[in-house]
């Protein structure tokens, strides 16, 4: 139910083929209440369900995609808005996503702020479930898209921003351990860390309170290991 993910409707959908997420499991009846599955029933579609599909669609759990840099003809760093993201977010409904992290590749301090002025509001945007920032601390030997002009260890001015999206829905930065390892002292705070995933390569010496498990390709920011 991509349009009523934060719905707080009770509906029954019924058909008759449905892909649990790892395999087929024939026809039956989905109940969602408040916006979340609350029942999976298998058999005989309910016959007086709220919506019954044609028989030959699927029901299938939507995708949650982690980083997703723009979509719909948005590209997030040209347009870091409400009315982007929500641009971004709309155009992958359309093929299943109904969650999604829109992600910022680095950029300067200001496209990273003027996304921090908007994050909240955000939020409310049905399949925005956070933000994905990458970098702009990142191996400039791995830097992919990455403008290598704006790659850096981050400031003060940075770290404000960045540390801000900690309290942003289900966030994630994804920094290059080694090339900021005084910077991320200052991320350090608990407001910040328990909502705010760092994905990184970890150090001998961090503590695993700081670094978060997080299922984040670190391609960008890690050197190349044979």
């Amino acid at each position: 139910m991509m349009g009523q993910a934060r719905s707080p409707v009770s509906l029954t959908i019924a058909a008759q083929h449905i892909f649990d997420g790892g395999e087929m499991r024939g026809s039956g009846s989905v109940r969602i209440s408040q916006g979340r599955i609350e029942s999976i029933t298998f058999g005989e579609p309910e016959a007086r369900a709220s919506i019954t599909l044609p028989r030959e669609v699927i029901l299938a759990p939507g995708f949650i995609d982690i980083q997703v840099n723009g979509g719909g003809g948005v590209l997030l760093n040209d347009q870091p808005t409400e009315a982007g993201v929500r641009r971004i977010a709309e155009a992958h409904r359309k093929g299943g996503t109904t969650g999604c992290l829109p992600t910022l590749i680095t950029d300067r301090s200001e496209i990273i702020e003027r996304l921090a002025a908007v994050a909240q509001p955000c939020l409310k945007i049905p399949g925005v479930l956070g933000f994905h920032l990458e970098g702009p601390a990142l191996n400039r030997s791995r830097k992919g898209v990455h403008p290598e002009a704006e790659i850096r260890a981050p400031d003060r001015r940075d770290l404000a921003a960045i540390k801000s999206f900690g309290v942003c829905g289900r966030s994630v930065v994804t920094l290059a351990a080694e090339c900021v390892p005084a910077s991320l002292k200052n991320l350090s705070g608990p407001d910040y860390v328990s909502r705010l995933v760092i994905a990184m390569r970890p150090q001998p010496k961090w503590s695993w309170r700081l670094i978060e498990a997080c299922l984040v390709p670190l391609i960008y920011s890690m050197p190349c290991h044979n």
